[in-house]
């Protein structure tokens, strides 16, 4: 009886031990994305998974892990200021993975909407909230961290980003919580109008405007990224030489000016 005691014992600690070491490495992934962004990390246990929270300018993010089933995600949560607005996009079955030379950049309507299924009870506020910006860096997204399954979803006041793969090495943590970031700042420009761009016809309103190179908020100076629109401080934009949005990397930057009255017809 002893003997099998002992046996039982030594089994135990021997899967405790190997759990542990699993959890040591998946840990230093997530402390390493709090020590980037600035934040806190729940480390796991045993058989516990961490998890990663920080400030986004007026926001907050949590980066954690889900379950479904055998199914395993590793997702971004952050926080959305609407929670009326509800929107699903997810894959579509029939998409079929995205080849190495797809251009995301050029990427159009009807690709995307070939490839992914997009559900909400306002279809108006869907197209509002898929603009290009945001189509983009879902398409982005699709393409990164081992696995081309990305779902995405706006519901009662939260921006979910959300891949099938459990992700454990910093560089890959790191990369899905930047992109995600980088889709909250394009899906927060759909939500503004009343600044007009030069050289362009649309028209939007910023409000609460964050700058991605230091992380305040624009009150003054405010230039915007040609290609993603994404506003930055002019004197940032400067000492950085380039758009701040990781894969963007535009040279050059649009002034926006005050809107005025539309004229009469």
């Amino acid at each position: 009886m002893f003997v099998v005691l002992v046996v039982l014992v030594t089994a135990v600690v021997a899967v405790g031990a190997a759990a542990q070491s699993r959890a040591d490495g998946w840990n230093r992934g997530y402390q390493a994305v709090a020590q980037r962004f600035g934040g806190t990390c729940l480390s796991a246990g045993w058989f516990g998974r961490p998890s990663v929270r920080f400030r986004y300018g007026a926001t907050h993010v949590l980066l954690n892990t889900y379950k479904v089933g055998p199914s395993k995600f590793t997702q971004v949560v952050i926080n959305w200021p609407d929670p009326n607005l509800r929107c699903e996009v997810y894959p579509s079955p029939n998409s079929g993975a995205p080849s190495g030379d797809e251009d995301v950049h050029h990427a159009g309507v009807q690709d995307f909407f070939r490839r992914h299924i997009v559900s909400g009870p306002d279809s108006e506020a869907n197209r509002t909230f898929l603009s290009d910006g945001v189509r983009w860096q879902i398409e982005r997204l699709r393409r990164v961290c081992g696995t081309d399954e990305v779902y995405v979803s706006v519901y009662r006041g939260r921006l979910l980003v959300r891949k099938r793969t459990l992700l454990r090495l910093f560089s890959d943590l790191e990369e899905l919580t930047q992109l995600s970031l980088e889709l909250y700042d394009q899906a927060m420009l759909t939500r503004m109008t009343g600044i007009e761009f030069v050289n362009a016809h649309a028209a939007q309103t910023i409000q609460d405007a964050t700058c991605r190179v230091c992380g305040d908020t624009i009150v003054t100076d405010m230039v915007f990224c040609r290609r993603c629109k994404t506003p930055h401080h002019l004197e940032c934009w400067q000492y950085y030489g380039a758009c701040a949005v990781y894969g963007c990397q535009e040279t050059r930057w649009v002034a926006p000016r005050t809107a005025g009255p539309s004229p009469l017809r």
